[in-house]
């Protein structure tokens, strides 16, 4: 009896079928360690999980495209399964949450790793993947590969190509980027946590001054002097209690490159 919680087994016929190799090349991956090992070896048959085929249609496609050898391969095979990561179930998650799945990203040594379309996104605007050992990195777009294996594995299966899900994330991170110099100056201001007021006057929608006010203790009085001596433009606001300074408020006024 079959146990349902087994994982699903292919033969060799199906991997030649996914990768577009011959039996004769199949042989002489395996005999070159490229292969991981197979299930079922005891009754003559190579017998693969969907995850070790989907492991070896990309690293077929690697070296189809990139000319990796065999020796390299092999290493990157090892990587791949010995890792937490299983590259077809990411990607196969990504397909169906946000409509694209995402890139294999290697330096065919020791970095490799599944980079889903999001994250793709940001890496490729910062070039972080750069920081691989190497400094050089080979990408590999994995959603025609998970459509052909699919096509394979339960024919008339398909996951419907769209981008609702990924285009809300755009939208998300372009709601939340800085979009202009004047509104990274705001932010700037904001975040040394110096100022107790950011005034913004804008014209036509653009940001033409920035006001900022800052509060000075009783401790500081002596400094009022150097304040008023720092800038020719600015308003100084003392507030007294009981006779006594307790605030000082500075503002200065800056306008915004596209107002000079």
């Amino acid at each position: 009896m079959t146990d349902p919680a087994a994982p699903r087994l292919s033969t060799a016929s199906l991997v030649r079928a996914a990768t577009g190799l011959t039996y004769r090349q199949l042989n002489d991956w395996d005999a070159k360690g490229a292969l991981p090992a197979s299930t079922d070896r005891g009754h003559g048959w190579r017998r693969y999980t969907d995850r070790e085929v989907f492991t070896i249609m990309i690293c077929a496609e690697i070296r189809r495209r990139f000319g990796a050898s065999l020796k390299l391969l092999a290493r990157l095979r090892t990587e791949m399964l010995e890792a937490s990561l299983d590259a077809l179930d990411e990607t196969l998650n990504q397909m169906i949450s946000i409509g694209e799945g995402g890139w294999f990203v290697t330096d065919l040594d020791d970095y490799a790793d599944i980079f889903p379309e999001t994250r793709f996104e940001l890496h490729i605007e910062s070039v972080s993947f750069l920081n691989a050992p190497n400094g050089a990195v080979i990408l590999l777009k994995l959603d025609p590969l998970v459509h052909r294996l699919l096509e394979l594995l339960e024919p008339g299966l398909s996951i419907p190509r769209h981008q609702d899900g990924l285009n809300e994330l755009r939208a998300y991170r372009r709601a939340l980027s800085v979009r202009s110099e004047e509104e990274l100056e705001i932010l700037e201001l904001i975040r040394t946590g110096e100022f107790s007021k950011i005034l913004i006057r804008l014209s036509d929608g653009k940001v033409r001054t920035v006001n900022t006010e800052r509060e000075y203790g009783e401790q500081q009085r002596h400094e009022l002097m150097a304040l008023l001596a720092e800038h020719d433009f600015q308003t100084l606001t003392l507030t007294k209690r009981d006779g006594k300074v307790v605030s000082v408020n500075q503002r200065l006024p800056r306008k915004s490159d596209s107002a000079r």
